[in-house]
């Protein structure tokens, strides 16, 4: 049985030609990751207007490259800020960390685009820059963590994407259990494929109980409710 669904696919890398196949029909969310890449995410996103929603930040390990301006030249064309937030294992130092993310996640808010959230590590931090900023939405990207941690951010408007690596450790599992249904995606991440989607959304069907059928709708659902100023 062919499926149609959304996908988060919140990748390291952008686009090859492998991912054209995404382009029949899905609906799907390319981040890229440094400034660098930012220009060859807008020619993506042209290239497939309908169905290709950008997300512009600079991820927490690639913050030698941040440039505000830079960045802030492409919000013009983007429908989410991301991948930004925070990473135990980056090179910078967690001030550097939180200013950065403070200045882009802060450029999304009056734009009331939703932003889209790297999280390794630094929890506390987190919460307490969302705190000051106060976000209206905002997605954490590959969760793993307590049910606790998750019905905590999603009082503060945060929903949470899924990928077959979550979805196979404990920690991710009980993530997804703990959401909202209404506060869901499921995403590939880094490896974008057909495959590697349908075993994502078997998995997570099983976890939540729900026909493939249902949680394909539900997705599709909370997508365009995340995407919705896109």
């Amino acid at each position: 049985m062919k499926l149609r669904w959304a996908d988060v696919s919140l990748r390291r890398h952008l686009p090859s030609s492998e991912f054209d196949e995404f382009s029949g029909g899905l609906a799907v969310c390319a981040a890229c990751a440094s400034s660098a890449d930012m220009q060859r995410l807008a020619a993506f996103k042209k290239a497939f207007p309908k169905n290709v929603f950008a997300a512009f930040g600079v991820h927490p390990k690639y913050l030698g490259g941040f440039n505000k301006d830079v960045f802030a030249s492409f919000l013009d064309n983007a429908d989410a800020v991301g991948e930004i937030g925070f990473d135990k294992y980056s090179s910078f130092d967690l001030a550097f960390q939180r200013n950065c993310f403070e200045a882009q996640a802060g450029a999304a808010i009056p734009r009331n685009l939703p932003v889209i959230i790297h999280e390794v590590g630094h929890w506390n931090e987190l919460e307490l820059s969302l705190k000051r900023l106060r976000p209206k939405r905002f997605l954490i990207h590959a969760a793993k963590c307590s049910a606790e941690l998750v019905k905590k951010f999603e009082k503060m408007g945060g929903w949470f994407s899924f990928g077959e690596r979550e979805l196979k450790l404990k920690s991710g599992r009980d993530a997804l259990a703990a959401a909202g249904k209404n506060r869901i995606l499921l995403e590939s991440d880094s490896f974008p494929s057909i495959e590697k989607m349908e075993k994502t959304y078997f998995l997570a069907s099983e976890i939540l109980n729900l026909k493939e059928v249902e949680l394909c709708r539900l997705i599709g659902e909370n997508f365009s409710e995340f995407f919705k100023n896109g």
